[in-house]
């Protein structure tokens, strides 16, 4: 029953043909240029929204390079626009997800993600990483530093900017009543900590459906061990990410967070398959077999936060923060549609070989791999910019069409150059958005 608005038909469309692979206007398709840039003439039950894609060919592997990166790109556009036909609480959960993973791709936009070695501490624009044994720099679209297994890491010298930071990526906000939501969902998932949303969770599923009342949890975040702890090195003042079996011991306590959340990658109500059986992408990445049966789950997001306190000042909001993003191809202990997550994929070449979008891992495509290979720094100044651009995007909602176009943009952004012009248009269309909507409540 809970997956009762989940769309189980798809177009009847190639999986390799145009429309399968690309979201929208010919126009758009043709030339680049965004189907409409006037935000008022942006009808709010766009199209793109409510597409039912075959997307099978975008998780086959790729043999170049180029075609396994437009992959990344195509498969996360989908997954940041798609709503399929969820309604309620489903719905309300699965566009605080998006909401979620945009922030952190305008984020990482802002930013500047660095690649380099956590050991040496030497890092560089990730503009001019280039890959061993490669002539030319690799310039990956920003789509694919959260496509090939690889972790982004947000690292401040600044404890309470990390912890607005935070905030504000998982929530959009740092108003305390609403990111505590994590914090009170509790249960066990496999080797995970946590149970999701309601809309994995059956338990909440049945009192939603005798009492009406939403007791979701925001994007579905719940508590999970990870093997991936971070600690921050007081010799070389450097954090380091390490790896355990065993995982991390302290999953919800004051400076040491970690959560996750089950995402619907591909599009939700699109046409997948998984082993061999076409199925559909359900909420929250629920992998559904042609009788409506569950059968594995693919998509996950992890966020591990960590500080470290100053014993020199002493205060409260003193001490460097990190936040840890990575992108898997499923939930612990859940199988995907490509593999399974569980203890073997923690061993190098003894688990999955694909990635979240069925391509490559980070090394077989030329980007930084490796603990603690990817990361930007983020201040105070930083911040401001950091949850304007958050802002705006805001605003954009109302439009998507426009929202749209601009997120294709960001996650085709190969360079500087370009992610700088993505967030700059951003924070223009989101500021006409802005004013458009003003002057509409002043005239009603």
């Amino acid at each position: 029953m809970r997956h009762k608005s989940v769309k189980r038909t798809a177009r009847a469309t190639s999986p390799d043909s145009p429309r399968s692979t690309t979201t929208g206007s010919k126009d758009h398709q043709a030339t680049g240029t965004p189907p409409e840039m006037n935000v008022s003439a942006v009808p709010v039950s766009a199209p793109v929204q409510f597409q039912h894609d075959d997307v099978r060919g975008l998780f086959t592997k790729k043999e170049t390079q180029e075609d396994q990166f437009r992959s990344d790109v195509d498969l996360w556009h989908k997954t940041l626009t798609q709503k399929g036909d969820l309604q309620g609480g489903e719905l309300a959960v699965h566009e605080q997800q998006q909401d979620l993973m945009k922030r952190h791709f305008m984020a990482m936009a802002v930013l500047g993600p660095q690649a380099g070695n956590q050991k040496t501490g030497e890092y560089q624009n990730i503009d001019n990483f280039t890959a061993s044994g490669a002539q030319e720099p690799t310039r990956a679209p920003l789509a694919s530093l959260a496509s090939h297994g690889g972790r982004f890491a947000y690292e401040s010298q600044h404890k309470d900017v990390g912890d607005n930071f935070k905030n504000h990526l998982l929530f959009g906000t740092d108003d305390p009543q609403r990111t505590q939501a994590a914090r009170r969902h509790h249960g066990v998932n496999g080797l995970a900590v946590g149970s999701g949303s309601r809309a994995s969770d059956r338990r909440e599923a049945s009192h939603f459906w005798q009492t009406g009342r939403d007791n979701s949890v925001h994007a579905g975040l719940y508590s999970r061990n990870s093997s991936h702890p971070q600690s921050y090195n007081t010799k070389t003042a450097r954090w380091e990410e390490g790896k355990s079996m065993l995982g991390t011991n302290k999953v919800f306590s004051p400076g040491q967070e970690s959560v996750g959340m089950n995402i619907a990658f591909g599009g939700v109500g699109n046409t997948a398959e998984s082993h061999g059986t076409r199925t559909t992408i359900g909420p929250e990445g629920d992998i559904m077999d042609p009788r409506g049966r569950k059968a594995g789950q693919h998509g996950h997001a992890f966020f591990k936060y960590d500080t470290h306190p100053d014993k020199v000042k002493r205060y409260k909001d003193s001490g460097t923060s990190r936040m840890m993003v990575g992108f898997e191809g499923s939930a612990p202990s859940t199988n995907s549609m490509l593999g399974a997550h569980d203890l073997k994929s923690m061993v190098k070449k003894g688990g999955n070989s694909r990635s979240i979008t069925g391509q490559d891992k980070a090394e077989g495509v030329g980007l930084p791999s490796g603990k603690g290979a990817v990361r930007a720094n983020i201040d105070h100044e930083q911040l401001r910019e950091v949850k304007e651009v958050f802002g705006a995007m805001k605003h954009l909602k109302a439009h998507p069409e426009t929202e749209s176009h601009i997120i294709r943009a960001l996650l085709e952004a190969k360079t500087e150059k370009e992610r700088n012009s993505a967030i700059a248009r951003i924070k223009i269309l989101g500021d006409l958005a802005r004013r458009k909507a003003e002057q509409g409540k002043e005239g009603a």
